[in-house]
């Protein structure tokens, strides 16, 4: 007899997550009523610093495209930023305490010029322009004296930490490299130096032939984890290895757009334009043993209850073969 649920571990970390299908429902009733009507959305909203027109209540600008008129992307630091460069990376230790001052960086892209626009809505060309952006930043921040990491995130919807509602990502800079790459980092090497094969290129080519396979273009797959965090969970996965942004070409970052357009606009068309994070993984230095990947982190009725965060042992109630099947429509 087929077992109701399982019990199943992350590829790499020591990260436990129960599929409960038992406890699934069918997966249209996870589908969000959209918050905001078509016929409601707007191009220009006058109270909005991200809009056109308002330029003058954000930050001085470091970069935009487009025209000097109407411009189609634009970076600046961010108002309220959670890391300051005022002085440089120090520690201290005393007794069980370890603390220092919140060093780096943290910058604003702005995604697109219209107020109501969502990136699922963006043509893969305008996609590709973004991640071309990530590049260019990326690369300039990794430059800066004392940084050690760039972390790219995307919060959206106010469920996922977004604080306005006008679409944009976040560059934030780190003295060391996030525990969690880290570990990952880690486990990777480990898995390398045993079978001399990359993890995350061996999850991407078998996953892509599994039910949790989603779709691929020319340089990357579209996969739903094996033992996803969050319901609707999706990796995307270079046939290539690459480190970081900084090592892949305009191809490659044209293939990079066109498969994020289609694994939103998925997410968006299926689930009612859910609230979502995504984020990249990166080595800022070449790594042969890791991987660049994205994760896409849809917020789909989830809250977290006591087996979380008691045991951080993740719940999920619509399994990932289950959750590929939907997305695929």
């Amino acid at each position: 007899m087929e077992e109701v649920n399982e019990f199943r571990k992350d590829y790499l970390l020591d990260e436990w997550t129960i599929i409960s299908k038992n406890r699934s429902v069918r997966p249209f009733d996870h589908k969000k009523e959209e918050t905001t009507k078509k016929e409601n959305k707007i191009s220009v909203d006058p109270d909005c610093p991200f809009c056109l027109g308002n330029e003058k209540q954000t930050p001085p600008e470091i970069f935009r495209t487009g025209s000097k008129i109407k411009w189609n992307l634009r970076g600046f630091n961010n108002k309220f930023s959670a890391v300051q460069t005022k002085k440089e990376f120090k520690t201290k230790k005393e007794n069980i305490l370890e603390y220092g001052n919140a060093f780096g960086l943290h910058e604003v892209i702005v995604e697109t010029n219209n107020h109501s626009k969502v990136l699922a809505e963006l043509t893969k060309e305008e996609m590709t322009e973004l991640f071309t952006a990530y590049k260019e930043r990326e690369n300039a921040l990794k430059k800066k004296q004392g940084v050690k990491h760039v972390l790219i995130i995307k919060n959206f919807g106010k469920e996922c930490g977004a604080s306005l509602n006008h679409n944009h990502s976040q560059l934030i800079t780190f003295p060391f490299t996030p525990s969690k790459i880290e570990r990952e980092m880690i486990k990777a090497k480990e898995f390398f130096e045993k079978t001399g094969k990359n993890a995350f290129l061996e999850i991407g080519e078998k996953e892509s032939k599994t039910k949790r396979g989603l779709f691929e273009n020319k340089s990357f797959y579209a996969i739903t984890p094996f033992a996803p965090k969050w319901t609707f969970e999706v990796w995307i996965i270079p046939k290539k290895q690459y480190s970081n942004l900084g090592e892949m070409e305009a191809e490659t970052l044209r293939d990079l757009g066109e498969i994020m357009q289609k694994a939103l606009k998925k997410i968006h068309d299926n689930l009612g334009n859910p609230p979502y994070n995504y984020y990249l993984h990166e080595s800022m230095e070449k790594n042969k043993s890791y991987c660049f990947h994205v994760e896409i982190q849809p917020n789909v009725k989830k809250i977290y209850g006591g087996i979380e965060k008691a045991a951080d042992i993740i719940l999920i109630e619509v399994a990932p073969e289950q959750a590929a099947g939907e997305l695929k429509k």
